[in-house]
């Protein structure tokens, strides 16, 4: 289900005037959650990193995420799947979004974010969107 839910979060998500609505629905917080109690199934980390890097366009949804752990929930995922390139790539775009704020700058680095990302380029480097995204 929550593989499947993020899928459809980030999907809708896609659509600016949905992206309010998942806020004001607690779909943020829920994807967070998910990914916590789902930290090892790689599907649902790939759908939610989606799902919060659409979300991370609303400038509302980026406090959003910060607040509901999001951050530290990317950084985990990235951390226990560094071979898996989805994960990889879009935690680093999910990060390139939030990091307009210079608070989420500060609050990406003090989670491990920049070790996140500088591992995720290593492992990829024959992946050109992963070093983009990376060194955006």
């Amino acid at each position: 289900v929550q593989e499947q839910g993020c899928w459809a979060l980030g999907i809708l998500a896609s659509n600016d005037a949905n992206k309010s609505a998942i806020l004001r629905a607690g779909g943020i917080e829920t994807i967070v959650l998910g990914m916590g109690a789902h930290a090892t199934n790689v599907f649902v980390l790939q759908w939610a990193v989606l799902a919060l890097g659409y979300l991370a366009e609303n400038a509302e949804n980026k406090k959003a995420i910060a607040g509901a752990g999001g951050i530290v929930a990317v950084v985990a995922a990235m951390v226990a799947h560094p071979s898996n390139a989805w994960v990889q790539e879009r935690g680093c775009l999910v990060f390139l979004k939030l990091a307009v704020d210079d608070a989420n700058k500060m609050a990406i680095a003090r989670a491990g974010g920049i070790d996140a990302v500088v591992a995720g380029m290593r492992v990829h480097r024959s992946i050109a969107e992963m070093q983009e995204q990376g060194g955006a």
